[in-house]
């Protein structure tokens, strides 16, 4: 499963220092918010952020 988010520029910081443990997703056009717990590769998202982020300092 792949997962597109996107991010607040004020929350970079966090997303960049601390491992994502859940997300909840408010499904457009119900009442339904789905949660997702993050189990397997936590810090993945630390790391690709690191990498894009550097990326985009070049």
């Amino acid at each position: 499963m792949q997962v597109l988010y996107l991010i607040n520029d004020k929350d970079l910081d966090a997303f960049s220092n601390y491992e994502a443990v859940s997300a909840e997703i408010n499904m457009q056009g119900t009442e339904f918010v789905r949660s997702y717990n993050f189990k397997l590769h936590k810090n993945a998202i630390v790391e690709q952020l690191k990498c894009f982020l550097k990326k985009e300092e070049n």
